[in-house]
């Protein structure tokens, strides 16, 4: 929502700062012993640190003013702000409690991150993926009217319309044959929004996965792992905690390992390419496999998250070969939580 608003000035709605309060904790999971971690409650982030496994005992809980007084105090080198992900709202709330500005980035920056998150990005670095790994499906479509996303739906008869700036399936529609009026109404928001919306076929998904990588300060693009999640009519539900060779058996079921590398290898040239001296921080590639005419495909990029992303926090857990799979996910009860349970059975069958 910060990111399509693209101003220093937003407020966001009531549920999204209660969850900023209740799960403010969370970059103690994959912080190192003694960093720092801004929170909006101290005690609060205390309480939720020692309940997911004492995480208090790692990291120090500070509010932001007083982690600016700390960074005002400390080598200006040494100081290294990770959010989970970067918009103007984030930056001039730093800026504001006077965080130095050379540990923040300068609004030339902030620009591109933008940019690079609007899914027009994915689309084009799609279209290179695919151009280099012919075997993989997917296709999308940047479409600047409802008229274009009319003929576009026509073509796909079934299709699935995504507003360039969303998460969490938000800013997702389905067009299933009928192109209806309520889907007109959405369209001409959005387009007036944002400027335009993509649009793709309505793939016969049987599997959810994603590829996680850190963008480093030398330029290269490094692999964090894999990411298996599970989503209910396209909203994210939540992500597999397990190790990385069976995430890799459940995905070979249907791909070739080899085949996986070498997407690997394909992103991280094309994103180094994209982000070298401009951008370092984490992100996250969502692929899919997909059922089509009796063949399972793999779509390689089916959007890019310029920030953190569950997939992250699932890697924080380092699973043993000896624990079962669980699956980690918030939940919205009294207070946000993350809960993280057992799971039984796998998300997926072979159709």
């Amino acid at each position: 929502m910060a990111l399509a608003f693209g101003k220093p000035n937003f407020t966001p709605p009531h549920v999204v700062r209660a969850m900023r309060i209740n799960l403010g904790f969370l970059p103690a999971l994959w912080a190192e012993k003694g960093d720092v971690v801004i929170v909006d409650d101290v005690d609060y982030a205390l309480k939720a640190a020692h309940k997911a496994g004492r995480l208090e005992e790692k990291v120090l809980f500070v509010t932001v003013s007083e982690a600016a007084r700390m960074a005002a105090e400390s080598d200006p080198g040494l100081v290294d702000i990770q959010p989970w992900g970067w918009d103007e709202a984030v930056r001039k709330q730093l800026e504001r409690a006077c965080f130095p500005q050379s540990s923040l980035p300068d609004h030339i920056q902030m620009t591109l991150i933008r940019n690079w998150s609007n899914r027009k990005t994915g689309v084009a670095l799609l279209g290179n993926v695919r151009k280099f790994i012919p075997e993989t499906v997917g296709e999308s479509v940047i479409c600047t009217s409802v008229d274009e996303v009319a003929d576009m739906c026509s073509k796909y008869h079934n299709a699935v319309v995504k507003a360039p700036w969303s998460c969490s399936g938000r800013g997702i529609r389905y067009v299933l044959g009928r192109f209806e009026g309520g889907m007109e109404r959405w369209l001409s928001n959005i387009i007036d929004q944002q400027g335009a919306v993509t649009i793709e076929p309505l793939y016969h998904k049987v599997l959810d996965f994603g590829m996680e990588f850190s963008a480093l300060g030398d330029g290269t693009i490094r692999y964090e792992g894999l990411s298996v999640f599970h989503t209910e009519n396209g909203a994210y539900i939540g992500n597999v905690i397990t190790t990385e060779r069976r995430k890799m058996e459940r995905i070979v079921k249907y791909i070739p390992s080899e085949l996986l590398e070498t997407v690997k290898i394909t992103l991280q040239n094309e994103l180094a390419t994209l982000f070298k001296g401009k951008y370092v921080g984490p992100l996250g590639v969502d692929m899919m496999v997909v059922l089509d005419e009796g063949r399972f495909l793999l779509h390689p990029l089916v959007e890019m998250n310029l920030r953190r992303t569950m997939g992250h926090l699932a890697l924080a857990w380092n699973a043993s070969p000896i624990e079962p799979e669980r699956i980690v996910r918030v939940r919205d009860g009294v207070n946000f939580e993350l809960h993280v349970k057992p799971i039984e059975n796998a998300f997926v069958k072979v159709l």
